[in-house]
């Protein structure tokens, strides 16, 4: 039973170790992404798809400091009357939209997006350990 106790151990500390290698290389590739034109054009789809959604004045639109670059970009897809200002919270990029007014938040952050993914891949990446 020790034994087996054990084995179970090495294993959980193994799946753990492949589950933080696999999501650091998706943060570096993350920080890759965001360095290319396509950045850009994301975080626009993004806030002219929520400008649509919720076509509300008096927006803010939260991008992370590195971003920032974006920002005339980023107001003029919305379209309407926003203020973007930077996040320091947001490490890996994305955006975040928020209406107070209306009571909306929308976090298409990329930290969010990921962590939205942790389930995901415990679930679906047939590494689950019967610790029985």
């Amino acid at each position: 039973a020790h034994k087996e106790l054990e084995y179970k151990q090495a294993l959980l500390k193994k799946r753990q170790e492949i589950f933080d290698a696999v999501f650091d290389n998706v943060k570096k590739r993350l920080e890759e992404y965001t360095k290319t034109p396509e950045y850009e054009t994301l975080l626009t789809k993004i806030v002219a798809d929520f400008a649509k959604d919720y076509p509300y004045e008096n927006s803010v639109i939260c991008l992370r400091e590195q971003d920032m670059a974006h920002a005339g970009a980023v107001k003029k897809a919305y379209g309407l009357s926003c203020e973007v200002r930077a996040d320091k919270g947001m490490a890996l990029g994305g955006v975040k939209i928020e209406n107070k007014e209306h009571g909306i938040i929308d976090d298409e952050s990329f930290e969010m997006r990921l962590r939205d993914q942790h389930q995901w891949f415990y679930t679906n990446s047939h590494l689950a350990i019967d610790v029985q």
